[in-house]
């Protein structure tokens, strides 16, 4: 599921913070792909956990008709088997943006986003956040 987030046509600079709980390893990039030009990842997770920091993504005026995708790749490879189903449905994802005209907003991961790979050991989560 498409979100949107209105940074309107400003300087003003926008800022996203990833918050993921869940067990396993979990690894979150965040990749920009602005309106005119190549995307590029803005930022990797340290560590096994998977969130991120606030960190600052760009402009208004730079991020506007463009979108991110934050990506997280669950590995639930290190749990009991029996575990994969009750992990990969357990996952929250919690994505929080400031700075533009829309101010702090919030958006949850969805079911909808997730992808099990090998009978579910591996789950990747992407969020699709356009900028308007």
């Amino acid at each position: 599921m498409r979100e949107e987030y209105t940074v309107g046509n400003t300087t003003n600079k926008i800022t996203l913070e990833v918050k993921i709980g869940a067990g396993g390893r979990h690894k979150t990039t965040i990749t920009l792909f602005p309106r005119d030009g190549d995307s590029r990842i803005l930022k990797e997770s340290d560590g096994h956990f998977g969130s991120i920091d606030e960190t600052y993504i760009g402009t208004a005026g730079e991020l506007i008709g463009g979108y991110i995708r934050i990506e997280t790749n669950c590995d639930f490879r290190y749990e009991l088997p029996e575990s994969f189903a009750r992990l990969g449905n357990a996952i929250n994802r919690d994505y929080f943006l400031k700075g533009g005209s829309s101010g702090n907003k919030s958006y949850r991961g969805w079911p909808n986003e997730r992808s099990h790979i090998n009978v579910g050991e591996v789950v990747i989560c992407n969020k699709y956040i356009d900028f308007v």
